[in-house]
């Protein structure tokens, strides 16, 4: 899949934009248990609970590097006591607020999220296999579990579809089969889907990906670059008219975090600089600029992060 994204842009077939999102780590419950979740960094972090202090920050991030973004994440977000103020305040502060879920909380709970503002629900539905859904999690859960879930995430889309813009997220480790059947309920409901790499598994996940681009008789259409972020995809196109992205990650380097990196020299960086995390550890907001390291400069305060030369490499590149 990467020399299909390297093909489109040596041809020209390439769109751009620039990184204009900050995601905010809201807590580290969730009711899944998924392998291969990185838990943005830090399965750790604490509970947001100064949303006053948070929306300061965002603010910053806006009037700093122009950010209009917000996306929600976790743990699972909607299970948060707060999430539904918390969108409210942040759609108030004149941010763009989407989340990731799961799909498992009641639907009461998304559609009072819903009417708060949120505008983009990213729901993640790795198979509609029971039993490879429970192998997923770790420890495995049985068949009974993985049915009540895809159930659950399946009544969710219903109810849900046509009052807020919903994208489904698959994560394809090394079998495709779990995601062509997830691309049926996509195109049943007309949603946007998105398959993407498992980060732990590279090869064997893009294999897998081709794959699944070939029984689908997808053809490559164009290469999405977010400038500033690892974060990449395909614009995939089908024959019978279904759209969708295949989700990668290139190597985007900031200058002074990545240069002499240890982890990178033994090839075991999977995500690069993806973008900015908030994060709350010991009371504080932090900002993550890494999933795989912590200290300076990967994980900073807010004050150091905007007085840090990794602020300065982000400016430079979107500004």
């Amino acid at each position: 899949m990467l020399k299909i994204f390297r093909g489109l842009i040596d041809s020209g077939f390439v769109s751009r934009t620039k990184l204009n999102t900050v995601r905010v780590k809201v807590h580290t419950s969730c009711q899944w248990t998924c392998f291969f979740c990185h838990m943005e960094g830090n399965k750790r972090s604490q509970s947001v609970k100064d949303v006053s202090g948070l929306i300061e920050i965002l603010l910053e991030f806006r009037n700093k590097l122009h950010f209009s973004e917000v996306h929600l994440t976790g743990g699972e977000p909607s299970i948060h006591p707060r999430i539904v103020e918390i969108i409210s305040k942040i759609v108030d502060a004149g941010f763009v607020v989407k989340m990731t879920t799961n799909g498992q909380a009641k639907t009461i709970r998304y559609k009072e999220c819903v009417d708060a503002g949120l505008s983009e629900l990213n729901i993640s539905v790795h198979t509609l296999n029971p039993m490879h859904l429970g192998k997923m999690m770790y420890p495995s859960k049985d068949m009974v579990w993985g049915s009540k879930a895809i159930q659950s995430q399946i009544r969710l889309v219903k109810d849900l579809t046509g009052l807020i813009k919903i994208k489904i997220n698959t994560c394809v480790d090394a079998n495709e089969e779990g995601a062509l059947a997830v691309s049926e309920l996509a195109m049943e409901y007309g949603l946007k889907w998105r398959a993407m790499n498992v980060l732990e598994n590279p090869e064997a996940s893009y294999k897998a990906l081709g794959r699944m681009c070939e029984k689908l008789r997808a053809v490559p259409v164009e290469a999405v670059i977010i400038e500033g972020s690892s974060s990449c995809s395909v614009q995939m196109h089908c024959a019978n008219g279904f759209d969708f992205k295949v989700k990668l990650i290139r190597q985007n380097y900031l200058q002074h975090m990545c240069n002499d990196c240890p982890v990178d020299k033994s090839a075991l960086c999977y995500e690069f600089f993806y973008g900015p995390r908030l994060e709350m550890y010991d009371g504080k907001f932090l900002v993550r600029s890494c999933i795989h390291r912590n200290g300076m400069p990967f994980v900073l305060s807010v004050n150091e992060f905007f007085k840090s030369s990794l602020y300065k490499d982000i400016r430079n590149v979107i500004s």
